[in-house]
This record gives structure tokens, sequence and C-alpha cells, in this order.
């Protein structure tokens, strides 16, 4: 390295897939910048005078490399500040300088950001996730477990890192890589190891900054849990996600004593399904906006030992910011003209970067990709665990495998055994909604048809003179309930026909009801005629109701028979006549009688014979 003053104090080491570098590249080294954030990628850039261009061109400066970058007092231990890999490489080639070559490295959780997923997780704990995100990306995991268990999450298209950011703010978490590992922990630790800055001395430039704005001692979040029919209502009153200083309050109680009433904040868009899901989102959210209470920036000598996700104590600037402070930010610097220096900064959860500072709020840059409406195709409709009316689909648009959980069914009328129940089958083509965007709480609103399911009936039947005259209902074995408004001059009507061609037709216009079997067995009650008829397909068994003349008559080309185990009584007020063509015969196998009350003939043209053991007349 250049001599300098401060490389008498301090020096810096870099070693390629483990081995060191060659000197004379070390020798030509000019700067090198470590960056290292929560949450984000840390990144590593050296910059290396390359006059000859040898540099540029050696195997050594390849991505994929593996680069280690220590640093520390000469002669002393040095501390590694960063182990990552050669992304890419840039040639500085101005009109006045020495041709430089600039090798840009992050550690292994830049990894995450290739390619986007599209995956559904069933029964797991979004540590679980972790783990499995950990796995598919080369590293190991280092993870604190989380609670609860979720049915049904799904990564909809985001790259690993985007979902990691995710469920680490729904459970409280923060990440990072450290080598090949993946650490998935509690945000803000309450203890680690503590490096002592103290203004004058090994601190040269401390800007703490305090604000009440925002402050808040409560966050509420709610919402709803259908499976108990009732509202969810979590809270979080109490964080530590602000620095341990003197002044030893929290944002929230700090503002209350300053403006007076306990403010609360409350979110309301977040699909929590359980009491302890919506508690942890309360406690990070919480968390959150405390953790911008106090911030704070600062600069010293070159100090190996400052990490983002370490502490830092802060001595000799009165009570007030005097303390513990959690790095979520720390740059390290070398340059050959001013050593090594090391920045920090003290932002709690909520980041810094220009992209998530114009986002709203934390719930919108950390909800879920869903969207509002979307197409799916039905994969399942036999829910055992909750009987009431869930179904599975896919998404086509975003992987063909892929199930969604359980989702209910919206219906035009739904209540305690009562509503329209209309279960769609596998394959339909279905819309469907999610609560605030969120796909892990999906609707099925509707229905579609498509290019190859058509409607029940072509279009030209249902619409007439650009109206529409037929509204239909069709089950897949074939029933048919149409609702007919006068699209054809027998309208207007309701037909009822079933795959075998049974059917109820109610005829609005001539008030009309037609039952009939598939073989043409028919009842109709006719207000036109006042009759009601029953007859069979062959017309020649018939029987009609003259409703209006209050008579009946049956009719049949073959035998009528009236069979009772009964008694078969005949009470007419005006009379009674049976006459046939044919013989007739009256038989009693016990005793028979005939009476009148008036006179009574019987008469025969031919010969009359009573005939008993025994006869008497009178």
């Amino acid at each position: 390295m250049p001599n300098s003053e401060q490389t008498l104090l301090y020096v810096f080491a870099f070693k390629i897939d483990g081995a060191d570098i060659p000197q004379e590249m070390m020798d030509n080294v000019l700067e090198c910048l470590v960056d290292q954030s929560i949450n984000i990628p840390d990144l590593c850039t050296v910059r290396i005078a390359d006059e000859r261009f040898e540099f540029l061109d050696s195997s050594l400066l390849a991505a994929g490399k593996r680069l280690e970058v220590s640093a520390g007092e000469q002669g002393g231990t040095m501390t590694k500040i960063f182990d990552g890999e050669i992304v890419g490489l840039e040639v500085d080639m101005s009109a006045h300088g020495t041709p430089c070559v600039v090798v840009r490295a992050y550690n292994k959780l830049h990894r995450l950001h290739r390619g986007r997923v599209r995956k559904t997780y069933v029964d797991v704990t979004l540590s679980d996730i972790a783990q499995q995100i950990a796995s598919r990306n080369g590293l190991s995991a280092e993870v604190e477990s989380t609670s609860p268990v979720h049915k049904w999450i799904i990564q909809n298209n985001q790259t690993d890192f985007e979902f990691l950011v995710q469920i680490a703010f729904e459970s409280g978490h923060e990440f990072a890589v450290d080598g090949s590992k993946l650490l998935f922990k509690k945000a803000v630790p309450t203890s680690g190891p503590t490096i002592e800055l103290s203004w004058g001395q090994t601190l040269a430039d401390f800007r703490p900054r305090l604000t009440a704005v925002e402050q808040v001692k409560k966050v509420t979040v709610r919402g709803w849990d259908p499976t108990r029919k009732e509202a969810i209502l979590g809270q979080a009153t109490s964080t530590t996600t602000h620095p341990r200083v003197g002044l030893g309050k929290d944002g929230g109680t700090y503002a209350e004593q300053a403006f007076g009433g306990q403010k609360e904040f409350s979110v309301v868009t977040a699909p929590v399904t359980t009491q302890p899901e919506a508690d942890t989102r309360a406690k990070s959210i919480l968390d959150e906006i405390n953790g911008s209470f106090i911030e704070a920036s600062g600069l010293c000598d070159g100090r190996a030992e400052i990490k983002a996700g370490g502490y830092v104590k802060i001595t000799n600037i009165g009570t007030r910011f005097s303390g513990e402070y959690y790095v979520t930010h720390a740059t390290h610097v070398y340059t050959a003209g001013e050593g090594y220096t090391t920045r920090f900064t003290v932002t709690g959860k909520r980041p810094s970067s220009l992209v998530a500072l114009l986002d709203s709020t934390s719930e919108e840059r950390h909800a879920p990709l869903g969207g509002n409406v979307v197409i799916g195709i039905v994969t399942d409709v036999r829910d055992t665990e909750q009987d009431y009316g869930h179904v599975k689909v896919k998404f086509p648009w975003l992987h063909e495998s892929e199930n969604s959980h359980w989702m209910r069914l919206a219906a035009p009328m739904a209540g305690p055994e009562r509503g329209m129940y209309f279960m769609p089958e596998v394959n339909d083509e279905v819309l469907v909604a999610f609560e605030h965007g969120d796909m892990r709480r999906g609707y099925i609103i509707g229905a579609l048809w498509n290019g190859r399911d058509k409607p029940p009936r072509p279009i030209s039947e249902v619409v007439k003179d650009g109206a529409v005259k037929k509204r239909i209902i069709k089950t897949t074995y074939g029933h048919i309930l149409e609702f007919d408004d006068g699209s054809d001059p027998s309208g207007p009507f309701i037909h009822v026909t079933t795959k075998n061609s049974n059917q109820i037709k109610i005829d609005d216009k001539d008030n009309k009801i037609h039952a009939a079997t598939q073989k043409g067995h028919c009842i109709t009650i006719d207000d036109a005629s006042d009759s009601i008829t029953v007859k069979n397909s062959a017309g020649t068994a018939k029987v009609t109701i003259d409703c209006g003349g209050a008579s009946m008559k049956f009719e049949c080309t073959g035998d009528f028979v009236v069979d009772t185990k009964g008694q078969f009584k005949v009470d007419a007020a005006a009379g009674v006549q049976v006459k046939t063509p044919a013989t007739m015969n009256l038989e009693a196998t016990g005793t028979g009688t005939l009476k009148s009350t008036g006179p009574l003939t019987v008469q025969s043209s031919a010969i009359l014979t009573v005939q008993g053991s025994l006869v008497k007349i009178n």
C-alpha cells in the first residue's frame, strides 16, 4: 500500500479464493470501500491503479471469485470486514489520470436477487421459509424460530430477497449474511459486543437526532377470523428499539409527556387471521416507528469492529444522548491519501434509502405482492377441515402447478344453514379477489366462460332486440333452470328441465303450468280453459277437471279399476248413473243391500232372474 501515517497504524488485507492477492496488486490499491447494512447486501469496491492493464486481464479478477477484506492495526489482530464474491469489473480511464480497475463485490446475500420465484409454502413457519431460501441459494442458515404455523403462503413472482424482506417484517426479524451463512434473527438484539467511542478522542463526528413526530405509545392491528366469525385485535405497547441512552424513554412515552394524550397507531389493512399473528405484526410496526425516535450518524478513525448489527457506546457528550446505539449501517473507507475511516448510522428498523423514504408506510413497503382481482383455475373443492364452501385454485399466469390455500366462496346470499349454494367444478375458470391485496386471503367472487368453456346458450338465444331475455342456470349433469322474459312468441316463462328431459314449464303468457316426463306423461294446469288435465303420452288415459263447471272427467281406452282395501263410497246429490253397453256385474262376497226410500224399479228387456236359497217379497 502507498506509504502514509495512517498505513503505519492501520493495514488492509485482501484475499481472493482464500489466498492473499499478489504484492504488486496490493501495492497499487488506491481505495477500498466496504458498505454494510441491515437487510441489504454488503458492498465492497476496490480501486486498483492499472497503468499497463495487467490486473484487468488477470484471472484473479473474475465474477464468482471469493473476496475477503480484513483491517486492523499494523502488527495487531486483523478483523474481517467483508466476505463476499466478485460480481463486476469497471475500468476508469480518465483523460489526465492513471487507468484504474474497479472491482465490485457483494456478500452472498446478493444471490437472493437473482431470478424470481413462484412458489407456495404449506403448513410452515416464517423461519421455515427462511431456511428454505438459504438452502436453495447455497447458504447455510442460523435461524431464530417463529410462530405461528401458516397454512399457506405464496411467493408471488418475487425475488428471494423481496420475499425475505416481507416475512422478516411480519415476524419482527432482520436478516444478514455472514460469509456463507444466512442469519435470520429477532431485530435489534438486547445484548452484543459494544465498541466505545468518546467525543473528542476516538469519535471525530457525531450527529444524534431526536424527533417526537409520529411517535405513539400503542399500535393495534385489526383483522378477521373467519373460523370463529369474530374480529381480531392485536396490540403492542412496549418496545426497545430506541438507543439505550441517558434520556431513558421510548418515543411513545416521550411524545405523550410532551404533548399529552396517549396516541394510537391503527392498522386495518393487514390481513391477519390469528391472534399471535396480529400481535407480532403490531410489535413489528411499533418497533419500526420507535426506531426512528432517535437516529444518529458518526465518523471515527477506522474501527473494523464496528459493523451493521452491532453496538457502539457513545460517551463524553453529556447525559441525554450518551449511551448505546444499534448500528444499522457502517461504511469502512480506506484511501491512499487519507487512510482508514469508519462512518456509521443509526436508523432503527426503518430503511433509509431514497426508494424506501418515498414509500408511504411500512405496511405498503412490506405488503405481499398480489393485486386486486386475478384469474384462477379451480383445482380442489373438497375441504374436509372446514365445511363452509372452500375451494383451491391455481394461477396459470403465475405457475402451472402451485395451488392456492383454501379460499372462501362469495355467494349472492349466505347465512346460518341458508343461502344460494353453488360450488364451482374442478377446472372451472374463476375470478379471485384478495383481501387488501394479500394472496393468502383470497375469495372466489365469480366464475368465467372462455373460448373453450361456452355458456349454456348462444348469445343469439339470450339477447333479443338489444335486451337480455333469458337467464339460465345449468348444472354439470345437465339440469336446466331457464327464466325467459319473452324472447320468443311462447314467452315469458320459467322452464325447469332435467338431463333426461323431465320438465316443468310455468307459462306467464297463457297462465299455464305444464309438467311432463321424458315419455310425455303430463299434467297441465290451464287458466285459459279453466281446467286441470292429467294424461298419458298416448292420450289413451286422461283425467280432466273442469274448474269452472266444478266437474271431473275420467277417460281411458283400457280398464278403469278402483281397488281399495277400505270402503268405496259414492255420494252424489244429483244422482248416480252407471251405464255400459256390455255386461255389468255387481257382486258382494258378504251381505248385499239394494235400497231406496222412493220407488225402486228393477227392469230388464230380457229375462229377469231373481235367485236365492229363499226369496222373500215384502
